[in-house]
């Protein structure tokens, strides 16, 4: 059992769990194989989870539902959860991907999963359960499960801003100032109303060559009323955007310091 969730998951990695030209000869691939071995269920189980991902929902479901009749159905019910995401079956996932966390706890990549679904079903019990324990086991930070942890906090309960903050003092310390962690401390400062603490916050992570990095401390300072700590940010963004090449999203951020910042809603 052990071995097939291995294969499993060697293909998928190797794969990236996405569309692109490989994925149409490694699905033939297995096609050879499953004519050759009509009975492996692991071939079916691979086979299904690389046309779930790439958008073949009734082919993938019908390799599952095979896959399931072949051995142990628990050993499909992450993929199935999976599945069952992409097709908006949102009770059905949480099910599926239930019953394979009762039998394999330590899958990060099926638990991030259902915290997600646990999320958008308005199950905060479970998604906070599940986003503690990914956070507690998690060796290498994984920025997007710390991005949807902080989220949830927020929807979660918006009262709690201690909380919050809590888990972006703790992302900033395992994974520093990335651009989305940034983005993310002015969209708490936003949403709680607390510019104070974004601020200080970002100034203990300073970005000395992050163009963006000094915009949104220009966005925090403006609307928290410091109008000169806010132009002085906003001459550094604009020096350092001046010395880059331009590009799409360069040429946005110095449209959007040229312009009024939008503090309504801050």
């Amino acid at each position: 059992m052990i071995r097939i969730l291995a294969l499993l998951g060697a293909a998928l990695t190797s794969l990236g769990l996405c569309a692109h030209p490989g994925t149409d000869a490694a699905i033939a691939d297995f096609d050879r194989q499953i004519a050759e071995n009509p009975s492996a269920q692991h071939l079916f189980l691979q086979r299904g989870a690389l046309l779930s991902a790439d958008g073949h929902w009734e082919q993938a479901r019908h390799d599952f539902e095979r896959a399931m009749m072949l051995g142990d159905p628990v050993v499909v019910a992450c993929e199935m959860g999976f599945l069952s995401a992409r097709e908006g079956r949102l009770q059905e996932s949480l099910r599926y991907l239930s019953a394979y966390l009762d039998r394999y706890p330590a899958d990060q990549r099926c638990r991030a999963e259902r915290a997600r679904i646990a999320d958008l079903l308005g199950q905060s019990l479970v998604a906070s359960a599940d986003y503690r324990v990914l956070l507690d086991y998690d060796p290498i930070p994984n920025p997007g499960v710390w991005m949807s942890a902080i989220q949830h906090a927020i929807s979660a309960d918006p009262a709690n801003s201690d909380e919050v903050w809590r888990l972006v003092d703790l992302a900033l310390a395992r994974l520093g100032p990335t651009p989305s962690l940034v983005e993310m401390v002015v969209t708490v400062a936003k949403t709680l109303g607390d510019l104070d603490r974004a601020i200080d916050r970002l100034e203990a992570f300073p970005l000395a060559d992050s163009p963006e990095w000094y915009a949104q401390m220009a966005l925090l300072y403006q609307c928290g009323g410091d109008r000169d700590m806010a132009a002085k940010h906003r001459a550094s963004a604009l020096a350092l955007l001046s010395s880059l090449k331009p590009a799409p999203a360069r040429i946005e951020l110095g449209e959007r310091l040229a312009s009024v910042p939008d503090c309504a809603s801050m």
